[in-house]
């Protein structure tokens, strides 16, 4: 449908086939009738942004609380799993009294407990430490070979754009040996993060598959967050997970969200 307008009479062609013409009063309810259609579709088109709000910053960091902090006993929830989720879909961290190790992938919060059960978790449940960012690779790597966890963090540090940047880092595949760790739930007052790991459940296993949710944090950064590497690791069947301490794998392939961006909350 097209139309020809000015101060001529309209002429409608509907489909290229039948052509209709509207002059006078006609006219000028054909043309205030497009009016209005034209306002009621800003109306809609004001009232769906609205609705669907401000657009997400997907290249943020944002951390709850900050190491130094939490390591020295902060063990307290003050976010929980809804508002994290609102900050990212893919990350890592704990769960309030130190209960477990957290695992964030595809939007979905995940805690690998000390009984060496992986359970999802709802959204009030509370959060005193992690790290979540929107997972949109930037680059993807593979480190051809056997790598251990030393010689991977090795390989990952050559693959990085910049050392001074914090990157979120998502590995898939089939690892021939895991060692995992997860803490349990603290009694207050609690303890600090080295005195409450002497007590942490170990699980070693081999031949398993799934992904490795992880974060690099520069140097400059310690104290706000914990420097170098640290990853964890949840099974694709969803029955194993925890804080990774050492792997076995071959032909290791990384994506790398480098994240330019950083939000902490320190409080409720």
């Amino acid at each position: 449908m097209y139309f020809h307008g000015g101060l001529k009479p309209i002429v409608v062609s509907i489909f290229n086939d039948r052509q209709y013409t509207f002059s006078g009063a006609l006219q000028m309810q054909f043309r205030w009738y497009h009016v209005a259609v034209a306002g009621l579709a800003i109306l809609l088109l004001a009232a769906a942004i609205q609705m669907i709000g401000p657009s997400v910053d997907r290249d943020v960091l944002y951390q709850v609380s900050a190491m130094d902090l939490f390591s020295n006993g902060s063990y307290g929830g003050i976010v929980d799993a809804k508002t994290l989720r609102s900050n990212g879909d893919f990350g890592i961290g704990t769960f309030d009294g130190l209960n477990g190790e957290m695992i964030v992938l595809n939007g979905t919060v995940y805690q690998a407990a000390s009984d060496g059960k992986v359970h999802i978790m709802g959204d009030s449940a509370t959060i005193p430490f992690a790290d979540v960012t929107f997972f949109d690779a930037d680059d993807t790597v593979t480190l051809a070979g056997h790598y251990n966890f030393t010689s991977l963090t090795t390989g990952l540090d050559e693959k990085l754009s910049s050392k001074d940047k914090f990157y979120a880092i998502r590995i898939h595949g089939t690892f021939s040996y895991l060692k995992l760790r997860s803490p349990p739930l603290q009694d207050e007052p609690y303890p600090v993060l080295s005195e409450a790991l002497k007590n942490q459940s170990i699980f070693e296993m081999q031949n398993v598959t799934g992904t490795m949710v992880g974060l690099y944090t520069p140097a400059y950064a310690k104290g706000v967050g914990w420097p170098g590497y640290h990853f964890h690791f949840i099974s694709d069947d969803g029955q194993t997970g925890g804080h990774v301490l050492e792997l076995s794998a071959n032909d290791i392939v990384a994506a790398l969200d480098d994240t330019p961006r950083f939000s902490m909350v320190l409080s409720p």
